[in-house]
């Protein structure tokens, strides 16, 4: 019916070439994944770079928080991940910049333990200073270290406009 040789009379590929091709394409896929991944460094690079852009001041960064339906899914908020990498819910983090160098630290909220019997446990204290490198305290210490910087900085409200690279005073309405 068909000519010898023609694409319809060929045999099909044996399943040793399927599992080897599916084998080879897997761990080219997997290697992508892993050459892709940002390292720690460049978050760091991230806050140096903002502390750099404010000089002297803080930042406050608060994080996505749990979701209220249940079984819902967490997604952290873009920009608090571009800076921390840490993408758990409930969390904040501050930053001071003192001449353009940051001291960073993270605030967690623990979870209840019948909360996490359902979702898992989320990282403790030891453990963020630890895969992070970054100071890490409970959420509830995040009002008394707002309160001790606050009494420690000279009052000079500002913003950053996102067209400019300085930091400007707010303008007083007349």
């Amino acid at each position: 019916m068909f000519p010898r040789g023609s694409v319809f009379t060929r045999p099909s590929l044996s399943r040793r070439t399927v599992v080897v091709l599916t084998a080879v394409a897997s761990m080219s896929a997997s290697s992508g994944r892993l050459h892709a991944q940002i390292p720690a460094s460049e978050y760091d690079a991230r806050r140096d770079a903002l502390a750099a852009r404010i000089k002297d001041g803080v930042v406050v960064a608060f994080g996505g928080r749990t979701p209220v339906t249940d079984f819902g899914p967490f997604y952290q908020i873009p920009a608090f991940h571009y800076l921390t990498n840490f993408d758990e819910p409930d969390a904040a983090m501050v930053l001071v910049a003192k001449a353009g160098k940051p001291t960073t630290t993270f605030f967690l909220s623990p979870i209840d333990p019948r909360t996490a019997f359902y979702y898992g446990r989320r990282p403790d204290s030891t453990s963020v200073e630890r895969t992070l490198g970054v100071k890490a305290r409970p959420f509830s210490a995040l009002g008394a270290s707002s309160t001790r910087l606050q009494a420690s900085a000279r009052p000079r409200p500002s913003t950053l406009s996102p067209t400019s690279a300085t930091p400007t005073s707010p303008r007083r309405i007349r």
